[in-house]
């Protein structure tokens, strides 16, 4: 056998230079040397997948090459690490592996801590960066009259407001009474800067409406998967607000609008006037490519609702065709194109009617069916055996972004204007997201300080205070710390661990708070009975307002019910190591201690913390990142099995009256609530009465326990710092564009 060596060393020691499939990064350290021969010696030799190893602590780490970019396999020494790296060969995954984009390129790069990849849908984002990325792939609907300063993009009808028409006016009210909305707006042309991604063509109104129908489609669904593909995950409150609008009226369907008259339906407590039908007919008339969106149940006199139907206005507007084969519909609406020819179909994605009402009901689908065909008719039928990971491309954007690249380790948006750059030239702006170990934090910040463009490190639990970013507002999306029990944990017990808490002195209160907002730097402690702070049972954050109810609450002396505590052994407590509460733990367990509740601590890695029937541990301390938004304030994330932050293995509510409860809390937010929830049992009381019956549901008789103990927000870095305030805006890539794209 013939070996060439590569060099000596000054020592004397020789070493070899390998051709094997996998090298060590260091030739000259022989514990990376052995374990990469290992690997090298378990490879089929039909697997001849190139990586570097380096031994990182009580990890391998191997710099895999991927036709995308080289990919960084984080893999633990105590695993089989040679299997792990066959299945990662073959596969593309490995169980007891993570997995992270290295040698990242773009002018914006964004990095989410511990994140992850969703693909990109319209409609559905849980956390600020996603919503940043989906507001720059999709235009509004319409974006109403606001402040300058917030920076909002263009939308795909001219701007408007929720005023009355004037004579022969557009983009306003044509129609405005207590009890209905009728907006009519004209859809912006494609010179005027609304166009689908890959098509120079308008965007025509029954597109529009389609947009919508999808929604509502959506938001109906017994089973989100049938209406949209299983890879776009959940669907979140902002989907379901969709419903507000009874119907979009356009060119197509105006006539048999006008003659149905739905604006005089008996149902109403004041109908329109009885000039409606003339002036629609004028204002369809005046503008073919005008937009009518019909609103029942809504008083925009009242600020609370007139924000509501400006939420529900701004859905998200996207191609009905494939921009990757135009001749076929978009996999979206491969429900609502059937329909469109079915009315059995139809009725089963769209037909939720008042009683009493089912002709009317009948008169309205076909309208939807006639705009269906005009948007999707004479398209192909879309492809369905789409991988998750090929979705997003299938999707075509309508904002000022384009998906150019995405897998489950990095999103890449590319600008379809090209902009000024170094030196004279010109290029389109790139925008790249990927999830980031914590541990990698420090090398990319150094990185990022010694290259051009910008890096924003989101979701950091652990950071210097003077980096840390300001408060977001009250609009920004807030995270729960608390003690979650898991659904198959020893639930009496934890039960008894969480009176014990509950029962501690208000010293021992404030000790804990501060060991929870000290290390995130979220400023001083707050006094025990300050709602901003916990409320007892609370999962929503309490308003200042509500300090007096906050501290009424610790009247009851066992909040989580009467518990024995017979049998019971020391309750298994664990903590995620990359978060900043070890100490936290411990407090708890030296409250638990105090009050004869024993308690066990460890810590866990964050990609080890197994949930369900696969834990071993009874109560989980750590953060539901991004789960609270103040205008959607559901709980389906956090209590539901389908929630992106369940943190329990399963439901958190009871099977009764919990999920009843549950319908009756969300129902409160939007009315009638997702179909695939259940319907509440009577009409919604107010939302404060239905959030107390749920939060005593969840500490009394759920399966899975929840004990809240702080709202905070995980810090933004932004490099430059410069960027800190215009970070936190949803547009924020669409403002970023226009700046760019703005002479100096």
């Amino acid at each position: 056998m013939i070996m060439a060596f590569a060099g000596v060393a000054a020592s004397g020691t020789a070493y070899v230079r390998s051709n094997a499939p996998v090298r060590p990064a260091s030739p000259w350290s022989l514990a990376e040397r052995m374990e990469a021969l290992r690997i090298d010696r378990a490879l089929p030799p039909a697997v001849r997948k190139q990586a570097t190893l380096s031994l990182r602590g009580p990890h391998a780490v191997l710099k895999v090459r991927e036709a995308t970019g080289p990919v960084l396999l984080k893999c633990p020494l105590r695993a089989d690490v040679p299997e792990q790296y066959l299945r990662f060969a073959t596969a593309g995954a490995a169980a007891q592996c993570e997995a992270q984009a290295a040698d990242e390129v773009g002018d914006v790069l964004v990095y989410e801590v511990s994140g992850r990849v969703s693909p990109l849908c319209p409609g559905q984002f849980a956390t600020l960066s996603q919503q940043q990325l989906h507001d720059a792939l999709f235009l509004p609907a319409l974006q109403l009259s606001r402040r300058s300063e917030d920076g909002a993009p263009g939308s795909v009808l001219r701007p408007g407001r929720l005023e009355p028409c004037a004579a022969g006016g557009a983009n306003c009210a044509l129609s405005k009474a207590a009890s209905a909305l009728l907006y009519c707006g004209v859809v912006r042309t494609c010179a005027e800067g609304a166009c689908f991604q890959g098509s120079g063509t308008d965007i025509a109104p029954d597109d529009v409406a389609t947009s919508l129908y999808y929604y509502q489609a959506l938001a109906q669904a017994t089973a989100p998967s049938t209406v949209a593909p299983a890879a776009c995950g959940p669907v979140p409150m902002s989907v379901h607000l969709s419903t507000l609008v009874s119907e979009a009226v356009t060119a197509t369907s105006a006539a048999k609008f006008i003659e149905t008259q739905p604006w005089n339906a008996p149902t109403l407590g004041a109908p329109a006037s009885a000039e409606t039908a003339a002036d629609l007919r004028a204002f369809f008339d005046r503008h073919p490519r005008g937009i009518c969106l019909f609103m029942r149940g809504i008083d925009v006199e009242r600020a609370r609702e007139a924000e509501m139907a400006a939420q529900t206005l701004a859905f998200p507007v996207f191609a009905p065709f494939d921009p990757r084969l135009p001749s076929r519909a978009t996999p979206l609406l491969r429900s609502l194109q059937r329909a469109a020819f079915d009315d059995e179909a139809m009725g089963a994605l769209l037909g939720r009617c008042e009683p009493g009402a089912e002709k009317a009901c009948r008169l309205k689908r076909e309208r939807v069916a006639s705009q269906l065909r005009a948007s999707v008719g004479k398209l192909q039928t879309p492809l369905t055996n789409l991988a998750a990971d090929e979705v997003p491309f299938h999707i075509g954007a309508s904002g000022p972004f384009h998906l150019a690249d995405s897998d489950a380790l990095h999103v890449t948006l590319e600008s379809s204007a090209e902009v000024p750059k170094a030196k004279g030239a010109h290029a389109r702006l790139m925008v790249r997201y990927q999830p980031l170990w914590p541990e990698s934090v420090a090398e990319k910040r150094l990185q990022c300080l010694q290259q051009p463009g910008i890096c924003l490190f989101r979701a950091l639990w652990s950071l210097d205070p003077p980096a840390r970013a300001a408060d977001a507002g009250e609009d920004g999306f807030e995270s729960l710390v608390a003690l979650f029990g898991r659904r198959d944990g020893n639930t009496r017990c934890v039960r008894r661990l969480f009176n014990a808490l509950a029962s501690a002195g208000e010293d021992r209160l404030l000790e804990l708070q501060r060991d929870l907002r000290e290390p995130v730097a979220a400023g001083e402690n707050r006094a025990p009975c300050d709602g901003r702070a916990r409320g007892l049972a609370g999962l929503v954050p309490r308003g200042e307002e509500d300090g007096h109810a906050a501290c009424a609450d610790r009247a009851a002396a066992k909040p989580f019910g009467e518990v024995a505590g017979d049998g019971c052994r020391p309750v298994s407590l664990v903590y995620v190591q990359e978060e900043p509460w070890a100490s936290a733990a411990a407090r708890i367990a030296a409250v638990a201690t105090a009050r004869g509740v024993a308690v066990s601590v460890s810590g866990v890695k964050a990609s080890e913390v197994h949930r369900g029937s696969l834990g071993s541990w009874d109560v989980l301390l750590t953060v539901a990142s991004n789960y609270y938004n103040r205008k959607y304030p559901t709980l389906v994330p956090l209590l539901h099995p389908a929630g992106n932050q369940n943190l329990s293995g399963g439901q958190a509510v009871s099977e009764i009256p919990g999920r009843t409860l549950l319908a009756s809390y969300e129902s409160s937010i939007v009315y009638p609530p997702p179909a695939w929830l259940g319907g509440p049992a009577a009409p919604p009381p107010t939302r404060s009465e239905s959030l107390r019956l749920l939060e005593e549901d969840v500490a009394r008789q759920g399966p899975a326990p929840i004990y809240p103990l702080a709202f905070l927000r995980p810090a933004t870095l932004t490099i430059p710092e410069s960027q800190a305030e215009a970070a936190r805006s949803p547009w924020y890539f669409s403002r970023l564009l226009q700046a760019w794209s703005t002479p100096q």
